[in-house]
């Protein structure tokens, strides 16, 4: 059978690549034949980090499940819940075409706070997640994680 935690460039996997293009029947059966859920890629993101960018809730959700960390970091402290407010924009694609829509990026939002993100946690720049779906213009979404209550400090998932 094919390596489930072979890596190509940059340390990307086959469950980064799916869970990244949302593909949520390929992220269950990658789990299902024994790859880490907490693989990182070279700039320290997992597949959670990639999937909740997107705004694939289903797979954001599949990873939970299978006890994915919430709280994760990449390479400049921003969690899951970060790029989820952020959202995606192609940088190969001038012409705008490949946008996740904010309200898959809500339903992301949403999964991740339910399961204990932190809707206050700091990036190595300072930033909140609200602070990143205000600058991409996602005010729903910012709206959302101002109002959102802290978990406390005892229920709050460790930094990895």
């Amino acid at each position: 059978g094919a390596d489930v935690h072979a890596t190509q460039g940059e340390g990307s996997t086959a469950l980064s690549g799916a869970a990244f293009n949302g593909h949520k029947p390929v992220v269950e059966a990658l789990l299902g034949a024994g790859a880490a859920a907490e693989v990182r890629d070279a700039l320290q993101m997992a597949p959670m980090h990639l999937a909740a960018l997107r705004g694939h809730a289903l797979v954001v959700e599949e990873l939970l499940l299978r006890r994915a960390q919430v709280a994760s970091r990449d390479h400049i402290a921003r969690t899951p819940l970060h790029l989820a407010a952020h959202g995606y924009e192609d940088a190969e694609d001038r012409s705008g075409g490949i946008r996740t829509a904010p309200d898959a990026n809500l339903a992301a939002v949403e999964a991740l706070l339910r399961a204990g993100a932190d809707p206050q946690a700091l990036d190595l720049r300072g930033k909140q997640p609200k602070d990143y779906a205000s600058e991409k213009g996602h005010f729903g979404i910012a709206q959302n994680l101002e109002q959102a209550p802290r978990p406390p400090p005892g229920q709050r998932p460790p930094p990895d």
